[in-house]
């Protein structure tokens, strides 16, 4: 008898029999960036497939690549909404402000969820491995898969 061994993760535990998770960040250069790949390489059950913020490296990387989830620095957001190949991908959208107004931007292009970047460690492992999690930018994520993004709770 075959048992499955979950991954334990400082932020919570993942069923290792799932099949990873592929993001592809899409984040200006810089610490910020650097610091996000490193947490999204931490999460178990996700894997990293490339980071990019260049329209044209965009293009390809989405369609060589094949994401299932798209993480968006919000700096950058019109970048992935010109990209028709971005269309029906599940879109997270992270910042450094927290102001309900990037929410409010990420939730009218299409995102499932704005995250504080400092607050990424925390909120982003449950968003990705349960696509109902929905994030409130100043409440945390909430289980209610109707919510709209950004409404306070």
């Amino acid at each position: 008898m075959r048992t499955a061994v979950a991954r334990t993760t400082l932020t919570g535990m993942h069923d290792a029999r799932r099949q990873a998770t592929r993001i592809l960040l899409v984040d200006r250069r810089g610490f910020s960036r650097s610091a996000l790949a490193g947490l999204l390489r931490s999460i178990s059950g996700v894997q990293l497939l490339g980071e990019t913020v260049d329209g044209d490296a965009l293009g390809g990387a989405l369609v060589a690549q094949r994401p299932d989830v798209l993480i968006v620095d919000d700096r950058v957001l019109p970048v992935v909404l010109a990209n028709d190949h971005a269309a029906g991908l599940r879109l997270i959208v992270v910042g450094v402000d927290d102001d309900p107004g990037y929410a409010a931007r990420a939730a009218r292009a299409g995102a499932e969820a704005w995250v504080e970047k400092d607050r990424a460690a925390s909120l982003l492992p449950p968003l990705l491995w349960n696509p109902r999690v929905v994030s409130a930018p100043h409440g945390g994520p909430t289980r209610h898969p109707g919510a709209a993004l950004g409404s306070e709770r």
